[in-house]
């Protein structure tokens, strides 16, 4: 079981490193002639409506209560495209989401603790994280 966990964690950092590529313009899946496509270096705006389908122009979210919520200034792609199904729109995202799901795992098989609380209680660091941390 030890194994599995290591392989897990080493799963999680590998997501984490392609994530990181992928954000920072050096993945080499990512396609220079098409930054939109699914491993693009734009591809985080997919998440968005686009207006007359140009990706740089962004359809802004109408002012109501369900986009106050979710925080998005942008209309979504498609119901939850910018919170609860974002791991779908780039690779960026599903990276990322799978590299916390290996290492809610790995971390689960080595403590002994259920993975119905490591991945929460993971998501819910990174939250307050990003929230302290961020500008």
């Amino acid at each position: 079981m030890i194994l599995l966990a290591f392989i897990l964690l080493a799963l999680s950092n590998i997501c984490y490193v392609i994530s990181q590529l992928n954000l920072h313009g050096k993945l080499r899946w990512s396609n220079q002639k098409k930054p939109y496509n699914f491993f693009g270096e734009k591809s985080h705006i997919r998440k968005y409506k686009w207006h007359d389908g140009d990706p740089e122009v962004r359809i802004r979210a109408p002012k109501n209560l369900y986009y106050k919520l979710i925080g998005s200034d942008y209309v979504e792609k498609w119901f939850t495209s910018t919170w609860l199904t974002v791991n779908f729109t780039d690779v960026y995202h599903l990276t990322q989401s799978m590299s916390y799901i290996f290492l809610s795992l790995g971390v689960s098989i080595l403590s002994g603790v259920s993975f119905i609380w490591i991945w929460p209680g993971l998501l819910i660091v990174n939250f307050l994280s990003y929230k302290i941390l961020e500008r």
